[in-house]
């Protein structure tokens, strides 16, 4: 499989036509072709992502949309987790056991359930309108 590029919601073989071989860095074994993004294609995906953000498919979600989407991202990750460490392992050289159940794609995954969270987390941790503590003055200090 030839693998392209991901620009503006469309697979592309980029301007470029160039290709790069990946291989295996433990047998030096061709895995497989990637498409070898030039300027341009770097300039493309560069401008389809600020039109996303700013015609609101994204910066117009609330956060609870974008929970959805990164947990659906997270879900078809998880549910690859053992095909796709099998090709980060070949393409890396890291042990699959430490990519699929050890650390790096059980983190990402819990990443992209936790960080969209986070701000409602705070929220619900901050009182509303509460001042922020103030330091004890000299007066308290010394009478401790």
């Amino acid at each position: 499989m030839a693998y392209k590029l991901w620009i503006d919601g469309e697979w592309t073989e980029g301007k470029g036509k160039q290709r790069l071989s990946v291989e295996n860095p433990a047998t030096g074994e061709k895995i497989d072709e990637v498409v070898n993004a030039c300027e341009a294609d770097v300039n493309d995906a560069v401008a389809a992502a600020k039109k996303a953000f700013y015609d609101g498919r994204w910066s117009g979600k609330t956060p609870s949309e974008r929970s959805v989407v990164l947990d659906k991202m997270a879900d078809l990750l998880e549910a690859r987790m053992d095909e796709l460490a099998r090709i980060e392992a070949e393409d890396t050289g890291k042990p699959y056991e430490y990519l699929c159940k050890g650390v790096d794609f059980p983190f990402g995954i819990d990443n992209l359930r936790f960080s969209p969270r986070l701000p409602a987390i705070l929220r619900a941790a901050t009182p509303a309108n509460t001042p922020p503590a103030s330091p004890p003055s000299i007066v308290e200090t010394l009478a401790a």
